[in-house]
């Protein structure tokens, strides 16, 4: 598991990268999973180091279980460095300024809209645009929550429980306060 040292907490959240083959726009958002670990190597062409992510269809469901790939450069330049910021929000990534881990990608499902565009050479590819949380959709489509669980109905003690010895108190000595608590540091996630 590579552990990627690139700082992405501040830069803007954008797009996504690109790949074959090509699935229609206008099917809706589809909801991806990204399959396996992504894969980290230089590209070809310009000798960057990059990430390639094998992506999964789950929905629209004509396409489920179709794959495609996506590339992301590992930059601090936009759009690359926001679109890759963008699918680790949508994954639930955690990164910090010292990087991310490629395995935390590995099987997250997310939704996105795919777009068709042309590469410099003139073919067509999909990039996905504005990656959320499949979850996020869910709610913004109108998705009921689940029911809270029912509360259980109170529980009497027993009778004989009034006359149960009681604990003795713990002594003000021992009792942790928030001076005495142990301190667990706090990482900023997004």
């Amino acid at each position: 598991m590579p552990r990627i040292h690139l700082d992405l907490t501040k830069v803007e959240a954008v797009g996504s990268g690109g790949g074959f083959p090509v699935f229609p726009a206008d099917a809706g958002p589809y909801t991806l999973q990204v399959e396996g670990e992504p894969k980290v190597g230089n590209s070809k062409r310009s000798g960057q180091t990059m990430m390639t992510v094998v992506l999964r269809i789950l929905d629209p469901e004509q396409f489920a279980g179709q794959t495609f790939r996506q590339w992301y450069s590992f930059t601090d330049k936009q759009p690359a460095s926001g679109r890759l910021k963008a699918l680790a929000n949508a994954c639930s990534v955690v990164y910090d300024r010292d990087g991310f881990n490629t395995e935390d990608f590995t099987n997250a499902v997310f939704v996105c809209d795919l777009v068709v565009e042309p590469d410099d050479r003139g073919r067509e590819f999909n990039r996905i645009e504005n990656p959320r949380a499949a979850q996020d959709q869910a709610q913004a489509a109108g998705a009921e929550e689940p029911p809270p669980p029912p509360e259980a109905a109170p529980v009497e003690p027993p009778a004989s429980a009034s006359t149960a010895p009681r604990r003795a108190p713990i002594p003000i000595a021992a009792r942790t306060t928030a001076a005495t608590a142990p301190v667990v540091p706090r990482r900023s996630v997004r």
